[in-house]
């Protein structure tokens, strides 16, 4: 494995702990923020005081993670069509994501302007976008190095249990969706970084 897709790979580990750590404390310096009932959009908002922090900083970073990821797994994973596409889609989540710091949501995320209606598109359309890949690299899994059937299990699930929370985040008019919200988020990108290491040590041997 080059030095460069080495790098790309373990993006995916170290990007994610960053981005949780990062968010989780961002929040503790908003008066009256809870990151249970609050969205982590609320964090970059036009009202927030620490929008430019939480733009540049977070989500910026974090639509990078998923690009560099996807281009990592692009390069190393074996040429089937379903590694292929599920790469290339993170990839795009990735750009669409980072692309979200240009839009910030309304006061309080109550979106009724332009902008804060391209927030909600942006911010949403990552989200189906790394759904449909994590179910193409289960589909990829036990066909070509690193990933046996059992990891293609472990994507099905988590990309189920995101997909059930997602859904529960945005359609639903829940008191707790801020929660769901984060546990449609980090689920997938903490199983992002166990796949990370994952891959990085089975193309070192």
């Amino acid at each position: 494995m080059k030095k460069s897709d080495k790098v790309l790979i373990l993006a995916g580990l170290i990007g994610p702990i960053y981005l949780f750590f990062f968010f989780l404390i961002l929040g503790m310096f908003v008066p009256g923020y809870n990151p249970f009932v609050d969205y982590i959009s609320e964090l970059g908002a036009v009202d927030s005081p620490v929008r430019w922090i939480a733009n540049i900083f977070g989500f910026i970073p974090m639509g990078a993670v998923m690009f560099l990821f996807g281009l990592g797994l692009y390069r190393v994973l074996e040429h089937k069509v379903s590694a292929k596409t599920g790469s290339l889609l993170l990839m795009v989540a990735g750009v669409l994501l980072s692309a979200v710091s240009a839009f910030p949501c309304d006061d309080a995320c109550e979106n009724t302007s332009v902008v804060g209606t391209m927030h909600e598109i942006l911010s949403d359309a990552p989200l189906y976008l790394a759904l449909i890949a994590l179910f193409f690299f289960a589909a990829y899994c036990g066909k070509g190095v690193p990933f046996s059937l059992g990891w293609g299990i472990g994507f099905f699930v988590v990309g189920l249990l995101a997909g059930v929370f997602g859904y529960i985040y945005i359609h639903l008019d829940f008191f707790y969706g801020a929660t769901f919200q984060r546990l449609s988020i980090w689920i997938p990108y903490f199983f992002m970084s166990v796949a990370s290491w994952h891959i990085y040590r089975e193309l070192q041997k």
